[in-house]
């Protein structure tokens, strides 16, 4: 799969078949505006059209066009299928905080704000079992959404500091040549830090084009019961 400059159109090579596809006018040439489903059977592309947004799905065995709708966004930024491909989660620009579900037929399951100022949504990440949706925004916060209702059942605000008492924090030691340490200690172990804990952060430039700012990083673990934030 390439893309020309401009985002003019998609090529798609058979490296088994040796035949080429092509798909016109893509919103995007990168990842951001193509997904594919788990079983490899469909590719989702984002298209702009009339300053709207559209997803068209194309089947992967004949990359015919078989499904094609507009999506309630004002400049779509990025979407992802659920685990099971039944439902395709978009989300709108940086701009403004706007998450959509919907299914393969195009009709919108849900949709949410979480608020109306600032910069809205920047990582996406479904759950394993695809119940949970995890958003990360640039007000340092995540969010866990229930894909059945669409609500908000849990956030998360990434503090500077950890005073919680309740919040475990393992600080690794590094033992050094001369240091007093059991014979039997390795180089390198792990403490628990009872004090608490300020968290090293960067200094955000604001005249920076893309400014080090809010959740970059979601990751969950294999079987969903922890998540990773960044």
């Amino acid at each position: 799969l390439t893309a020309t400059e401009f985002s003019l159109r998609l090529t798609i090579w058979s490296l088994i078949q040796r035949t080429v596809s092509y798909i016109k006018f893509p919103k995007f040439g990168t990842e951001a505006g193509v997904a594919f489903t788990h079983n490899g059977k469909l590719m989702a592309v984002l298209e702009r059209k009339d300053c709207k947004d559209y997803v068209s799905l194309f089947s992967t065995e004949s990359w015919e066009l078989v499904g094609h709708f507009l999506i309630n966004t004002m400049d779509c930024a990025g979407m992802a299928f659920s685990p099971d491909d039944t439902v395709l989660a978009c989300w709108d620009t940086c701009l403004e905080y706007r998450l959509l579900l919907y299914s393969l037929s195009g009709n919108e399951i849900t949709s949410h704000r979480a608020y109306e100022v600032g910069l809205g949504i920047k990582q996406v990440k479904w759950s394993p079992c695809g119940q949970f949706l995890a958003v990360g925004s640039f007000d340092e916060s995540v969010r866990l959404y229930n894909r059945l209702t669409g609500k908000v059942i849990d956030s998360w605000h990434h503090p500077t500091a950890i005073t919680s008492s309740a919040v475990i924090v393992y600080k690794e030691v590094v033992s050094h040549p001369g240091d007093q340490a059991p014979a039997n200690a390795l180089p390198a172990h792990y403490v628990i830090e009872e004090n608490e804990v300020n968290l090293p952060t960067v200094r955000v430039d604001p005249t920076s084009p893309h400014p080090k700012l809010g959740i970059a990083v979601l990751d969950w673990e294999l079987d969903g019961n922890y998540l990773l934030s960044r």
